[in-house]
């Protein structure tokens, strides 16, 4: 192209010149765009595999009809462009394009690159306030560079963020600091997993179990996670892991199944009074520890089950009076 160009300085448009370029690499397209000029007929470019220019004169390149041949080479695009630009050049070659795509969401970036294959070689950073799972996959399978994802919240199913977080996670950059909302209901277990992989907050509803199953799974969660817990157990002979459950998330425990807990005055305290576990008020509390008229008292005015315990010993008109809440089938 650049001999042809060079030479034939007094050629026009309107000059019916059969041209042949022999280039198989073009780092410019200058002088293609050129030769388009110096003919009406339109220059034969079969022999280029790969061609490097901006996207302006790639575009201008394969919009002409002067210049034939072209549609299998790889491409790259030098300058950054949007995802609707890039597509535009990705659809006129079945070769391989590399490009660096303007940052935009998931779902801008993964419904403009709809030309776009696994083995294009994309350069992709995801921003906004939240990018889908599924979206991220998607663009997953538009390129073969890792996707920077800066966007600060991922939501999806379980299937799918397993898939972002741990089976292609190479796949991904900059992931580990956003908030996670795990769309399904999902097992402790499955929940715990995707705890581990960021440290922004994580909002999911956890299948329902038993308080200790609940409490030995979820290694990963802390309060300020937004855990969707509910115990099935209805008789609790300690209160260790349903307390504990209550500092691993920031939503009320459900404990509305529990039927009767026998534990110590503090735990017992420090259970009823918490804003973090719900469901509680008409089980059957057994206190396991002697304590004051006053504290059985306490204990007695949080449940409507039967209460039993040991109260310490006093004079008749101070049980009398502390024990307000107590009736005949305690």
């Amino acid at each position: 192209a650049s001999n042809l160009n060079s030479a034939l300085t007094n050629a026009t448009s309107t000059d019916a010149l059969t041209l042949t370029i022999t280039d198989t690499s073009l780092s410019s397209l200058t002088n293609l765009l050129a030769l388009d000029t110096k003919t009406s007929v339109a220059v034969n470019a079969s022999s280029i595999t790969s061609i490097t220019e901006t996207y302006a004169n790639l575009n201008t390149a394969y919009s002409s009809a002067g210049i034939s041949g072209l549609g299998n080479e790889a491409v790259t695009i030098t300058d950054t462009q949007s995802a609707t630009n890039v597509n535009t050049i990705l659809g006129k070659t079945t070769g391989v394009v590399t490009a660096t795509v303007s940052t935009d969401t998931a779902s801008n970036l993964n419904s403009a690159l709809t030309n776009a294959t696994s083995t294009d070689a994309l350069t992709l950073t995801v921003n906004g306030a939240t990018a889908t799972a599924s979206d991220l996959i998607s663009l997953d399978g538009k390129t073969n560079i890792a996707i920077s994802v800066t966007a600060t919240s991922v939501s999806g199913t379980f299937t799918d963020l397993n898939n972002i977080y741990v089976t292609n996670v190479s796949n991904y950059s900059n992931l580990g600091d956003e908030n996670i909302t795990i769309t399904d209901t999902q097992s402790a277990t499955n929940v715990n997993t995707i705890l581990g992989k960021t440290t922004g907050v994580v909002t999911a509803t956890v299948s329902a179990d038993t308080a200790s199953n609940l409490n030995s799974a979820l290694t990963n969660a802390t309060s300020t996670d937004a855990l969707t817990l509910t115990i099935t157990d209805t008789s609790l002979s300690s209160l260790t892991n349903l307390l504990a459950l209550d500092t691993k998330t920031s939503v009320a425990v459900n404990a509305s199944s529990i039927t009767s807990i026998t534990e110590t005055y503090a735990n017992l305290n420090t259970a009823y009074s918490s804003a973090g576990i719900s469901g509680l008020g008409n089980e059957a509390v057994t206190i396991t520890d002697t304590q004051s008229a006053t504290n059985v008292n306490t204990i007695l005015g949080k449940t409507t089950g039967v209460v039993t315990a040991t109260v310490s010993t006093d004079t008749a008109s101070n049980l009398n009076s502390a024990l307000t809440n107590a009736t005949s089938t305690d």
